[in-house]
């Protein structure tokens, strides 16, 4: 069973995770113990490839103290997405960079992903 400390050590160190349930085979990110679908009980943890595209985004200019601590504000605002990954499955990240649009092709940001999962524009 993996735990939401395992998620985030394996985001410190540069791997994304996920779980797929051996009964229905649904894919969840982040990981869980019990399946949503059918309650089933055998997930296996599965490392995803980090690639997706914006599916929707916002831009935050006013921010928390600890965001603005990190270097976001007015000038440089903290994007927040959802990422449609190449697996299927969404998740809510940050976004590095600028000129992004709904659509943009990312990837994960293992860079930068300790306390939270990153992503950042795909140029390749």
């Amino acid at each position: 069973m993996i735990t939401a400390a395992d998620f985030y050590e394996a985001l410190a160190e540069g791997t994304l995770l996920a779980t797929r349930c051996a009964d229905c085979d649904g894919l969840y990110i982040p990981p869980r113990s019990l399946c949503p679908a059918c309650y089933g009980t055998e997930l296996k943890v599965e490392e995803l490839s980090g690639k997706g595209t914006v599916g929707a985004y916002t831009a935050v200019a006013i921010t928390t103290t600890r965001m603005i601590e990190a270097g976001y504000g007015r000038d440089n605002p903290n994007i927040t997405a959802v990422v449609d990954l190449a697996e299927g499955v969404r998740i809510s990240a940050l976004i590095h960079g600028d000129d992004i649009t709904v659509g943009t092709p990312v990837v994960f940001d293992s860079e930068h992903s300790a306390e939270h999962v990153v992503f950042r524009k795909d140029d390749s």
